[in-house]
């Protein structure tokens, strides 16, 4: 008992967080895709979404070059699948034009901020 009052507690590895419905159930079908687990999956795109955003890259420019490089490159037209979508980030990602175009919007984004 005495050890208790001396050693701080040791916080919890895990807490628990109200997220909404669909993303978890998107989170989920994703997560299958990717052979993930649904929390995994999630992390992978806060991790994503962290990375994007200490870049200087928005949503909206990240959408904007998956429609920039993919342009010709057509599947699934018009569907906004989970499947067209990686198909398009996969041509995209193998042609390295993915790569390209994140970096011009980066380095853009850099320019404005220095």
């Amino acid at each position: 008992m005495l050890e208790a009052l001396v050693s701080p507690p040791v916080a919890p590895s895990h807490l628990s967080v109200k997220l909404p419905a669909a993303l978890v159930s998107a989170a989920k079908e994703s997560a299958q895709t990717f052979r993930r687990s649904t929390a995994g999956q999630i992390e992978y795109w806060a991790a994503l979404g962290r990375k994007m955003e200490a870049s200087g890259l928005t949503i909206l420019q990240a959408e904007q070059a998956l429609q920039q490089d993919t342009a010709g490159n057509e599947t699934n037209a018009g569907s906004d699948s989970l499947e067209a979508h990686i198909a398009k980030m996969s041509i995209a990602n193998n042609s390295g034009a993915l790569k390209r175009q994140f970096h011009t919007i980066v380095t853009a984004n850099q320019a404005l901020v220095g």
